[in-house]
């Protein structure tokens, strides 16, 4: 009978150490998980800081196309230029309200020139560095004239061009076509 007892403390101890490990093995690992999920949210503050776009120029080329500069103003490269969304917003000029909203497709330039409606492409990239139409990247000071083409005619002569990058920062500016 004494050893009975023994034998029971013993399997006890075990049992707790076991339990213990485990509990700080779980620690452990919720405590990577967050440090890795902060590192992560911490790179995207990082990017979203050093990138700045800026968009200009805006022209109509035809009753269904327009035409700007964007421009990469930050420190950081723009690696995925087809994942970036094009947004044009008319405006009623009288009331100031907005009158339609359309979102872009992109396009890749040597898809161009573009048939379908509804979609966007590089019609160049300016680069003290580089001269291609191709490219999907652009890096900090080129500028790439975007060519916008609509599914029908320009619903109102003024109006709001947006471009958002892929990791969220966005511009715009606005245009006004009336003579």
């Amino acid at each position: 009978m004494g050893f009975g007892g023994i034998i029971t403390t013993g399997l006890s101890i075990v049992i707790l150490l076991v339990a213990g490990y485990m509990i700080l093995a779980g620690m452990s690992y919720t405590i990577n998980a967050a440090t890795a999920s902060a590192a992560t949210v911490s790179d995207k503050k990082a990017g979203q800081l050093n990138t700045a776009l800026t968009v200009a120029n805006v022209t109509r080329v035809s009753e269904d196309t327009l035409e700007f500069n964007l421009t990469n103003s930050g420190s950081a490269s723009i690696s995925d230029v087809s994942g970036m969304d094009v947004l044009l917003k008319y405006v009623d000029p009288d009331t100031m309200q907005y009158v339609d909203a359309i979102w872009l497709g992109y396009v890749p330039a040597a898809e161009s020139p573009v048939t379908g409606a509804g979609q966007w492409y590089s019609a160049g990239v300016a680069s003290p560095m580089r001269n291609t139409t191709s490219t999907v990247l652009l890096l900090p000071g080129e500028s790439m004239t975007v060519r916008a083409v609509l599914s029908a005619s320009h619903p109102s002569a003024t109006g709001v061009v947006q471009v958002a990058a892929p990791n969220g920062v966005s511009a715009m500016t606005q245009f006004d076509f009336r003579v």
